[in-house]
């Protein structure tokens, strides 16, 4: 079990053959013989930790994954006192490099999580080696990312026996449908049909979408029967609050990237793929009635074929400012705190993180109604338009202008606050739960 020293820090014992730390507890959060209780797994033993812990790490190796589980912050609203439970979670695929919101739901889960990486059948290994109670697949892309029929035969045939070895297992599996369809899929009609097997055969359990509307979205696209909307469970996406630095000022951050002072701002921020709208955001800025504004479109083009034709698609366009490539956390807050507005122009999508990040950084938004926007977002926090409009996007880059950002951005921020992980986490435990 773990007990506290004279300075109120947790001090680890082996259990099994893994070792668990616990880092960072404060003066006032030690625990006693009274209100300590333990909790056993077949690698771990921990006790109840008390949730003023800021900075909690579980750190369970396990034959080439660890699982990481980091939880408390000033915008968590449970009881101060949580348990870790003895379910354990395989993650598929591991984002965490790339996205934190893996990262976040596992620390709220306050479970053992595995997260599966690149390695050749990650899940198969992983059951072969540890008593998995539940399989999360998060995105698929993976398996309909391919260059050649052949690639994409062999990728689905992996797929396959993952699936397979987790079916002869008895382990439950969960898919979370952050996008309906990946967006740059060679073969749109058989993964359409592949992810219709996915759910119709029974091979996943439950299902996860972020909001209300996708349910009939998700059994329409994939032509399902009506009984599977049982087995489809809403939960929301969670905020960024307290995933990245907010410190810069609007004029610091302006004054580090070159713009004006007394300029309007709009930023797209993320990934540059065709789906994402960037081409039509530029056609319509040119096209819009904005003095003194300013566009910055920042992120890393998915390929060097977008690149050559942004780059080419913006030169010498009066004030618009590209900055194509990969833009590290600790330099988010810059391009976030200088804009006064982010644009998301969205032709296709599913759920935005991007979205998200901006109302995470109290931003007013401009996005289409597509998806789950407009469940996200409301009229006191964004302008979203309709694509089948003519001049749509130009339309609303102009409305928003003549608005109180300042007002809008507050707004969002208090509706990102809403999505707290505890809850995303309760709700999601409970799918674990009817899963099993």
């Amino acid at each position: 079990m773990l007990l506290t020293d004279g300075q109120g820090t947790f001090q680890p014992v082996q259990g099994g053959t893994t070792r668990a730390r616990i880092r960072a507890a404060p003066q006032d959060a030690r625990t006693t013989p009274e209100n300590r209780p333990s909790f056993t797994t077949s690698a771990l033993r921990y006790t109840a930790i008390p949730r003023e812990v800021r900075s909690l790490a579980l750190e369970c190796p396990c034959r080439g994954y660890t699982g990481v589980v980091s939880g408390g912050s000033e915008h968590n609203t449970k009881p101060a006192w949580r348990h870790l439970p003895v379910m354990c979670l395989v993650f598929i695929p591991d984002y965490t490099e790339t996205n934190p919101y893996q990262s976040n739901l596992a620390a709220a889960l306050d479970r053992e999580v595995i997260f599966g990486g690149d390695e050749f059948l990650p899940v198969v290994r992983t059951l072969w080696h540890r008593d998995v109670s539940a399989v999360h697949y998060h995105w698929l892309g993976q398996y309909f990312n391919a260059e050649s029929r052949r690639e994409q035969a062999l990728k689905f045939a992996l797929f396959a026996v993952q699936l397979l070895a987790v079916r002869l297992s008895g382990v439950p599996v969960v898919w979370t449908v952050h996008n309906v369809a990946f967006h740059d899929s060679d073969y749109p009609r058989l993964e359409r049909w592949f992810k219709g097997w996915f759910v119709r055969s029974g091979t996943c359990d439950r299902l996860i979408v972020h909001c209300a509307s996708m349910t009939d979205v998700v059994v329409e696209t994939f032509d399902l029967p009506a009984s599977v909307r049982e087995r489809i469970d809403v939960v929301p996406h969670g905020h960024y609050l307290d995933n990245y630095e907010t410190g810069v000022s609007q004029s610091e951050a302006r004054a580090e990237l070159g713009v004006e002072a007394s300029a309007t701002v709009f930023l797209f921020f993320g990934m540059i793929r065709r789906y994402k709208g960037v081409f039509d955001l530029v056609d319509a800025f040119r096209e819009a009635s904005l003095p003194d504004s300013r566009l910055l479109v920042a992120g890393n083009p998915r390929d060097d074929t977008i690149e050559r034709e942004l780059r080419a698609h913006t030169h010498d366009a009066d004030g618009i400012r590209g900055v194509f490539e990969y833009v590290p956390d600790e330099r988010i807050q810059y391009y976030m705190n200088a804009a006064d507005v982010v644009v998301l122009p969205f032709r296709d999508i599913t759920t935005s993180g991007s979205a998200v990040l901006a109302m995470s950084f109290g931003k007013a938004v401009v996005v289409p109604a597509l998806g789950c926007l407009p469940e996200l977002l409301d009229e006191d926090g964004a302008v979203l338009y309709s694509q089948n409009e003519p001049d749509a996007l130009t339309n609303a880059l102009e409305t928003v202008a003549t608005r109180d950002t300042d007002v809008m951005g507050a707004h969002n921020l208090e509706l990102a606050r809403k999505y707290d992980w505890d809850s995303i986490a309760d709700r999601t435990n409970r799918t674990y739960e009817l899963a099993v």
